[in-house]
């Protein structure tokens, strides 16, 4: 999906997207709160990239975007979440170091991810947006659904 998907949107009208914002290691990046089911406290995952928790009698595949060397290296500690998002392909956990806010960003404030600006080691990158003077990535879920979810990897 780009940017201009992002934008565009029939069901969204010109209304601003509302994101959830955190922090990854030195990188800040946001989702789409439309696709944000609930946030979490983080369980006791070891140092694994990726792994599963139990939340109310569902099993939640979880990645560690902190797990990654290089910027979104992870600096454990009590303010550490699981960000819990959800669509029609299925739902996963990214865990993050910190969420800090609901922001609105107007839709055409989003950019296509360039390579000079955006690492190849990070996945799932859709748009990058400025908002107060800070350089924000936007994630696409899919991406980690379609990552850690056999079923939905294997009818993609």
């Amino acid at each position: 999906m780009s940017a201009n998907d992002i934008r565009h949107r029939p069901d969204r009208g010109s209304e601003p997207l509302r994101l959830v914002r955190f922090r990854v290691g030195d990188l800040l990046c946001a989702l789409d709160i439309q696709h944000v089911r609930e946030i979490v406290r983080t369980p006791d995952l070891g140092s694994a990239a990726t792994g599963r928790f139990e939340l109310r009698g569902f099993s939640i595949p979880v990645v560690r975007l902190g797990a990654m060397p290089g910027p979104t290296e992870s600096r454990g500690s009590v303010d550490n979440r699981i960000v819990i998002v959800e669509s029609p392909a299925g739902r996963v956990g990214i865990s993050v170091d910190r969420v800090e806010e609901v922001i609105r960003v107007e839709q055409h404030a989003v950019q296509a991810p360039r390579p000079d600006r955006v690492s190849a080691d990070i996945p799932g990158v859709r748009g990058v947006c400025e908002h107060a003077g800070r350089t924000i990535l936007l994630l696409d879920p899919d991406v980690f659904i379609q990552r850690l979810n056999p079923e939905t990897r294997d009818a993609a």
